[in-house]
């Protein structure tokens, strides 16, 4: 018959025996049968016959995820048997999956809430953790001595609130004594100019008092684009 050696010629491509073929393809949904010979039959290349036997494996000799026993896959890609317990864990998998595309769905909707000024403060506290990262082991970029753990701020020459354009300049921020320096000090700035020409070289620093009086709003983009950039350096 026709059909016997189409299913025959079939079987063949995909190195199979007949009567796996067969009882493999009765058993898959009707669309992925009727997928993997038309790959086989109207093939174009052998890139087409690797597609369908990658295809047929999927529901051919599936090991359970949970039993390890073979069985025959009900729909696409399915890791678990239809025993009771490996059911009720496909289900249990099925909804941890959801789950955690939910919070990443909400994460992202999250994101695109948030304003310029959430966006600025978190940018900010990126920056500056790179920006203690960057300077450990140093000393106090104001009072040069050595800085004890938890007493390290990221301490701006140039302050944030009044100098935006310098806010995530590298050359600008550095560790600093969180106290006295940074915060009993008002930065302690003179020594701070002092210690910053010592470690940028007056050249720098000047370039810095040029750039410190202009005017500069961040977008979105350019907030997200900076946080980005200081989460992936080391």
């Amino acid at each position: 018959m026709i059909f016997d050696l189409l299913d025959n010629s079939i079987a063949s491509e995909l190195g199979v025996d007949v009567e796996l073929y067969i009882e493999t393809i009765e058993s898959m949904p009707h669309d992925k049968a009727e997928q993997i010979i038309t790959l086989v039959w109207n093939r174009e290349s052998a890139e087409d016959i690797l597609k369908a036997k990658k295809l047929f494996k999927q529901y051919n000799n599936a090991k359970c995820k949970n039993c390890k026993q073979q069985f025959t896959p009900v729909s696409f890609n399915r890791k678990y048997c239809i025993k009771n317990e490996c059911n009720d864990l496909y289900y249990e998998d099925l909804k941890k999956k959801a789950f955690q595309k939910w919070n990443k769905e909400k994460k992202v909707k999250k994101e695109n809430l948030q304003t310029v000024q959430e966006l600025m403060k978190l940018t900010q506290i990126i920056f500056n953790k790179w920006i203690r990262e960057r300077d450990k082991g140093k000393p106090c970029i104001s009072c040069g001595k050595q800085m004890r753990e938890g007493n390290i701020d990221a301490g701006h020459f140039w302050s944030s609130g009044g100098h935006k354009n310098l806010t995530f300049n590298e050359d600008n921020v550095h560790a600093q004594c969180s106290r006295p320096c940074n915060k009993d000090k008002g930065g302690d700035l003179n020594n701070y100019r002092i210690g910053l020409i010592k470690r940028i070289g007056i050249e720098r620093v000047e370039k810095l008092e040029s750039e410190a009086h202009k005017t500069r709003k961040y977008t979105r983009e350019e907030l997200k684009e900076i946080q980005k950039k200081y989460k992936s350096l080391k």
